[in-house]
């Protein structure tokens, strides 16, 4: 208990008893007194103060007591009836229980799933029907993100891809010499791009470079009240932010996998070539022996559906902040985690099917 004894609670002193207050609720204090028996002046800015003291040791779940008022200090909270207000902190409020944190989280996790779900179902409408009934993205809107998401992450996704075939290749070597079987890189290397890494890869490089990139956009025109001022205008958000970037992620990101499954190949094969001995004719012959069209097409579905996915994450993270500047930064964060998360969860999925199916 930390027991804080002022002698004037106003304008010069309301802020450093404040001060105090929060400096002890940090340290840990589960209780703090504010003995007023000394004071003989007070004004409207230091009972704020100390009002705003007490709200936040409530928040912090720590008691916070008024002890030892004078007369004059009494009628002046009542006049103000703020010693309502005092009385309520006086006592912290109970810890809710694990069950209900628990469902609480449930609440929130099935209310983002619900909003995820009508801005995909929004956005998919609005890229491929608005067109025909006039209502779909701008020309110029779609183009302008076209060039930001693609052709920005040419480069980053054709090294990371290529150094992946590296990497491959080098350790399925490793194995696969052992029983004079280096030729089977090709077909290792060649499918596992295909059908899982560089889909995988190329979502992941593009959550972190574009989804989060435009949560933080978007984020920053809800706390300056641009998507407020187009709504005043009756212009949709939706189709005015959101449709262009949702077009240009599902197409740029399959593209974007083409590029990535050639660099990861060609990278399989500058080890083929140079480090195993293969020839590039024998290499390329047994990847194209190796790979069938379900393997690229299954690729490109991934690689579809997870344009899909951080666009959504994206968008939803940065239309859905609510506070200051401050909020911009974690609403970037979380976009970028939950994309990631459910990129990864989505291909689980799919893997699972395709292996079913196979």
């Amino acid at each position: 208990m930390t027991t804080i004894a002022p002698e004037r609670l106003d304008r010069e002193s309301g802020g450093e008893i404040r001060s105090r207050i929060l400096d002890r609720l940090r340290a840990g204090d589960r209780e703090v007194v504010v003995d007023l028996s000394g004071v003989r002046h007070v004004d409207s800015f230091g009972a704020a103060a100390l009002v705003d003291g007490c709200l936040a040791a409530r928040k912090r779940g720590a008691r916070f007591r008024v002890a030892g008022s004078p007369e004059p200090v009494r009628r002046f909270f009542a006049t103000l009836q703020l010693d309502r207000v005092i009385a309520a902190g006086a006592a912290a409020p109970p810890r809710p229980g694990w069950l209900e944190r628990l469902g609480d989280l449930g609440l929130r996790v099935f209310d983002d799933g619900v909003r995820l779900a009508l801005l995909h179902l929004s956005g998919l409408s609005l890229t491929f029907l608005g067109p025909f009934r006039k209502r779909g993205p701008r020309a110029d809107h779609f183009f302008h993100q076209l060039a930001a998401v693609g052709t920005g992450s040419v480069g980053i996704v054709v090294l990371i891809s290529f150094i992946m075939g590296l990497i491959m290749a080098l350790q399925a070597a490793y194995q696969l010499r052992q029983f004079g079987a280096n030729i089977f890189v090709a077909d290792l290397v060649g499918v596992a791009m295909t059908r899982e890494l560089g889909p995988l890869l190329t979502a992941i490089i593009l959550a972190s470079r574009s989804g989060s990139s435009m949560a933080a956009e978007l984020g920053t025109m809800v706390v300056t009240e641009e998507v407020d001022a187009l709504r005043v205008m009756a212009i949709d958000p939706r189709r005015f932010l959101v449709a262009p970037r949702f077009a240009a992620l599902s197409l740029a990101l399959p593209c974007l996998v083409v590029l990535s499954d050639a660099a990861g190949i060609f990278g399989g094969m500058a080890v083929g070539v140079f480090g195993l001995n293969l020839g590039v004719a024998h290499y390329w012959h047994e990847t194209v022996q190796a790979l069938y069209l379900s393997d690229i097409a299954t690729g490109l579905v991934k690689a579809f559906v997870f344009g899909n996915v951080i666009a959504v994450v994206a968008c939803h993270r940065g239309l859905s902040i609510r506070g200051g500047p401050e909020a911009v930064g974690r609403a970037t964060t979380w976009a970028l985690v939950t994309s990631i998360v459910v990129v990864i969860f989505a291909d689980l999925l799919f893997t699972t099917f395709f292996y079913l199916v196979d």
